[in-house]
């Protein structure tokens, strides 16, 4: 499993850095966070994700793996998902830039009951716009995500983006 993860991780960030100039700006980063329902109380979950600009509008596409290693007799999930956030721009020199976002996603359960589910992703979150010319973004995000007949699952995450240089 973890193996697969790495794969996927190398391969969206070599998508990432190989794309077309034809967004107005790909940025790409990892982030760690928490699983917050009861099911997986503890849980501490690892990934990486992009974010395509769309070209003239405030949507961005977010690409997203994370991996939830199996801890305190849980079992470890995969999970791919692909969400369309709505972002916001800063008042001024607030240096807060506020978004929300729908999409969907895929996870794999493993362990003795190993399942597979598709999940409908609620997303909002901010990224902290730093003073100065920098390449690096923090940002927190809040997902929740729901399953027909499985445990919803509510996921916090802080994390940092990338912007590459515009070619």
């Amino acid at each position: 499993m973890r193996f697969g993860v790495a794969v996927v991780a190398v391969g969206l960030s070599v998508t990432v850095l190989t794309a077309p100039p034809v967004a107005a700006q790909t940025e790409f980063g990892a982030f760690v966070g928490h699983q917050m329902d009861e099911s997986f109380s503890g849980s501490v979950r690892f990934g990486v994700e992009a974010r395509y600009h769309l070209r003239n509008s405030p949507l961005q596409l977010q690409p997203a793996v994370s991996d939830q290693p199996g801890t305190g007799g849980f079992p470890a999930t995969l999970r791919v998902d692909v969400n369309l956030l709505y972002q916001t721009a800063a008042a001024g020199d607030w240096p807060v830039e506020p978004y929300l976002g729908v999409g969907g996603g895929y996870d794999h359960v493993g362990g003795e009951f190993s399942a597979n589910k598709l999940v409908a992703n609620f997303v909002a979150g901010f990224r902290l716009k730093l003073k100065g010319a920098t390449a690096i973004t923090p940002f927190v995000n809040s997902e929740y995500s729901f399953a027909k007949q499985f445990t919803n699952e509510y996921h916090i995450e802080i994390g940092v983006l990338y912007s590459p240089p515009h070619r």
